[in-house]
């Protein structure tokens, strides 16, 4: 499996994606019915996919099966209750569907530009079954796939109240569109900055600190927590209250915050203890202008 060439290890991904998909509509439909609401049916569906890819991981003894599932089910599942439930395309939904869409493809072809056929796996997965052997069954089915799986679910939530608003857009709504579609663009810039930096680096431990990257230490996360805040956006300028569905786009910040930033940047300090400088000095999420700062001292500078 790990000498498949990327072009049929892709085709093995879609396989398996789509086998998943109709796998967990079949489960859902036989466990709950198709006339159960609407987030009992896509949670059992949901589940279910992501237990087939897991299992598949598990394997191939890869668990990055799952890692384009993050950004290929968004659209699938809008699309899903479209047709499930017989919806019409409105200026609402049509608006909402193309900024996922445009988010998804900028986020699966990221994978699909660095994937490296099974050869490839993240290096979260191996140093968190490095770090935790034992646990690791637990870490990889929880940790690994079904905790995004669930986080994403409950922000499409939010995409499914779009779907069956019948009034006209707001300015409000407009800007969460806006707000989304800038997200994914600057994901997609920093993506390349990136790209570009490492080819250029190759086999040369540097720190990036340039484009996008001078101002924020983590565009491409910035542009990832960026759009599920325009997604809620849009939803409140669907219905104009505040309710739960403020909670996901908050899960999503402090999942970053916490857990993705730390990781990430102690995984850098690691192989190149320079990246302090860095931190002192450019805003580690919000893109913002650099900090002045005494590199002898690492204190910074006012005035």
């Amino acid at each position: 499996m790990k000498k498949l060439r990327k072009p049929y290890a892709l085709l093995f991904f879609l396989l398996i994606y789509v086998i998943a998909f109709l796998a967990g509509y079949f489960a859902s439909k036989a466990l709950v019915g198709i006339s159960s609401p609407y987030w009992l049916f896509a949670l059992i569906m949901d589940v279910v996919a992501t237990l087939i890819v897991w299992a598949v991981g598990l394997a191939i003894r890869n668990p990055s099966i799952y890692d384009p599932y993050w950004s290929v089910v968004p659209p699938v599942l809008i699309l899903f209750w479209i047709f499930h439930y017989s919806f019409t395309f409105s200026l609402w939904s049509g608006i909402m569907f193309l900024s996922v869409l445009l988010w998804s493809i900028r986020l699966t072809y990221n994978f699909i530009i660095n994937f490296d056929g099974f050869v490839y796996q993240d290096w979260r997965y191996v140093m968190l079954k490095e770090k935790n052997p034992k646990i690791w069954f637990v870490t990889n089915l929880f940790g690994i796939n079904m905790m995004p799986t669930l986080i994403v679910l409950i922000q499409l939530f939010a995409a499914y109240q779009i779907l069956i608003s019948n009034q006209s857009p707001s300015l409000l709504f407009l800007l969460g569109s806006l707000v989304s579609i800038l997200a994914a663009t600057i994901q997609f810039i920093s993506d390349k900055q990136m790209r570009e930096f490492r080819t250029e680096h190759e086999k040369k431990k540097q720190v990036m600190s340039d484009g996008l990257w001078s101002v924020s230490r983590h565009p491409n996360y910035f542009g990832e927590v960026s759009f599920w805040w325009g997604l809620w956006i849009m939803y409140f300028g669907a219905y104009q209250r505040l309710d739960l569905f403020f909670i996901p786009p908050v899960l999503m910040t402090l999942l970053f915050v916490f857990i993705s930033v730390p990781m990430m940047e102690n995984k850098i300090l690691i192989s190149r203890p320079e990246y302090k400088d860095v931190q002192a000095k450019i805003s580690m999420l919000i893109p913002w202008p650099q900090r002045k700062y005494n590199k002898d001292d690492n204190e910074e500078i006012t005035g």
